[in-house]
């Protein structure tokens, strides 16, 4: 039976990059009001900053980690003689039903469903040949995305919203609890699927699969030199086309640039850009981590990565009880700045870095990986037992 991963098999640089991810996912997704509420002369600024180097950025790498994490338990199950298709189904369902409560009872931005019906949709391509995976993968986050990304608007698929626009203002400053609930259901990305889904669903499997692809290829594996070179055309490509798509990506998004048929080409570089840069961002981390000097700074993301589940989740907390309206103490939301939105989110995954090291002191696992995978590993036995226990039943019938 397959157990927790031990310190040991852990690679560090991983989870420090895990935990970086987990700080620009905060800041990507702070409640924040808008400027026609509380203005400064930094709002012009920061969203330039938030759409240009963080947007979508963080959650892709988010992404492909999950798919390093497939791999990872893929290949400690082969070791171990697991069956690694009935494990990982039971582990995918028990994520898809964190992800409903965690959709439902805190936030509505979950993403947690979506990776676990991705993770499904992994196992059937686990076996393929690398190559192959690489292709699948900017298949999906380019091509389709980029596609998807235009049929939307060009069949009116955004207007499939069975709800008031009114309600996603109302989802923030709503003052109860049950009313809370409601929107958060009516609003919920899964329950208006079509125009919400396709786009989210086709991004986050393409970059799982390259995360499980890079995996294969060593591609995390520290002290690695034979994608040296590699790395370094992704990061030249990351600054030379990456950038620029992504300042696209911060035109379409600001509303500057509307795209009519001449620039239907912009929806794939921009699906490329964010791809390239967060390539870049993520060797870039490796090559600091790979230093001494490096290493002592961006070690203190590894504890928050390490708790990747706890701590994301907790971050919906965080809105809830010191941004939203629904509860009595804080309500922070639209009377912050921009600047002080991120002063206080950054201040927040401070704690978030202090709580996760006090927790991996006494425990081996964040409190929601415990009780995740507990459950994964408990059902497993039990459907092994069950198993075990036909086939000898059925031989001895055979016998007799």
């Amino acid at each position: 039976m397959l157990h927790p991963t031990t310190k040991k098999e852990r690679i560090t640089s991983v989870d420090a990059l895990r935990g970086f991810a987990l700080l620009g996912i905060i800041l990507a997704n702070l409640p924040w009001a808008g400027e026609l509420i509380v203005k400064s002369d930094l709002d012009a600024t920061l969203g330039f900053i938030e759409l240009f180097f963080i947007q979508s950025k963080f959650i892709a790498i988010f992404s492909v980690l999950f798919g390093f994490g497939f791999y990872v338990q893929f290949r400690r199950s082969s070791g171990q003689g697991i069956r690694f298709n009935s494990y990982f189904v039971v582990r995918m369902v028990l994520l898809f039903l964190i992800g409903c409560l965690h959709g439902y009872l805190l936030w509505m931005g979950d993403i947690i469903r979506t990776y676990a019906l991705c993770g499904l949709f992994l196992l059937l391509v686990r076996n393929w040949p690398v190559k192959r995976l690489l292709w699948l993968a900017v298949f999906f986050n380019v091509v389709l995305t980029g596609a998807m990304f235009i049929a939307i608007g060009a069949l009116g698929l955004d207007a499939n919203y069975d709800f008031e626009p009114v309600l996603w203002e109302e989802h923030s400053t709503a003052t109860t609890y049950s009313r809370y609930l409601w929107i958060n259901y009516t609003i919920d990305n899964w329950r208006n699927f079509i125009p919400d889904m396709p786009v989210t669903l086709f991004f986050s499997f393409g970059n799982i699969v390259l995360g499980y692809a890079l995996a294969r290829m060593k591609f995390f594996a520290p002290g690695s030199q034979h994608l040296k070179k590699v790395k370094r055309y992704l990061v030249a490509a990351g600054l030379v086309l990456g950038l620029p798509f992504n300042y696209a990506l911060y035109l379409v998004f600001s509303g500057k640039l509307e795209l009519e048929l001449p620039l239907l080409w912009i929806p794939f570089a921009v699906c490329a850009g964010i791809l390239l840069l967060s390539f870049t961002y993520m060797i870039l981390f490796q090559w600091g981590y790979a230093t001494r000097a490096g290493q002592k700074i961006l070690q203190v993301f590894e504890p928050v990565g390490r708790m990747a589940l706890t701590n994301y989740i907790a971050q919906s907390v965080i809105y809830l009880v010191f941004f939203f309206h629904v509860l009595p103490w804080f309500q922070l939301y639209g009377k912050l700045t921009f600047a002080q939105t991120w002063i206080v989110g950054v201040l927040f995954f401070a704690l978030q870095v202090v709580f996760s090291k006090f927790w991996l002191r006494r425990f081996k696992q964040g409190p929601l990986e415990f009780i995740w995978k507990s459950l994964a590993y408990a059902w497993t036995r039990k459907t092994e037992r069950v198993t075990k226990g036909v086939v000898k039943m059925n031989l001895r019938e055979s016998q007799e």
